[in-house]
């Protein structure tokens, strides 16, 4: 599920970048944002997965599903998580500029299109995530030291449910005593 979201992402702002800017090669790419990056993620725009939590706004979910009659299907009860994505550009000193402007475009995209449809899943809303220069820090030295201009994103909800039914029970609809 998770590389669904991060892949159909990054093509989808790919397509966007690479009709407007009219570059035949890849400009958003899904990836490890490296300290020092290899050749391949320069002057990119990369998506990374810097954080997975819980959504608390589901709450807990029962293990028991309403099957049919009276019937009921004892099942593991789904997870709801909530993806963190850092955008960031990836490229060259000298051209700083150039990699502020491409930021800007993705932002723009990010902000007008705020929910993806994956496949297999219900839809996925995007927002800015506000962190301050500390928290800012503590990624950026997570991932190598090396700050690039960046906006972080939370993906809101990637569900996991596999369904697989553990057991049967009937309801008990009346007591009879003898």
């Amino acid at each position: 599920m998770i590389h669904l979201l991060i892949n159909t992402l990054a093509e989808k702002v790919n397509d966007f970048l690479s009709s407007y800017y009219e570059r035949a090669e890849i400009i958003v790419e899904a990836g490890s944002i490296e300290a020092t990056p290899a050749e391949d993620q320069s002057d990119k725009i990369i998506l990374s997965i810097v954080n997975i939590e819980r959504e608390t706004a589901m709450g807990i979910s029962s293990p028991y599903r309403k099957a049919q009659g009276n019937t009921f299907q004892r099942t593991s009860p789904p997870w709801h998580l909530n993806i963190y994505i850092m955008v960031a550009a990836i490229f060259t000193p000298k051209r700083y500029l150039e990699s502020i402007q491409i930021l800007s475009d993705t932002i723009s995209f990010l902000q007008q299109n705020p929910s993806l449809n994956i496949p297999g899943q219900d839809i996925v809303t995007l927002e800015p995530i506000t962190t301050s220069i500390q928290e800012l820090s503590n990624i950026w030295s997570i991932l190598g030291g090396h700050y690039y201009p960046s906006v972080l994103c939370k993906a809101r909800m990637i569900s996991f449910d596999g369904k697989e039914i553990k057991d049967i029970k009937q309801r008990i609809s009346s007591q009879e005593i003898n």
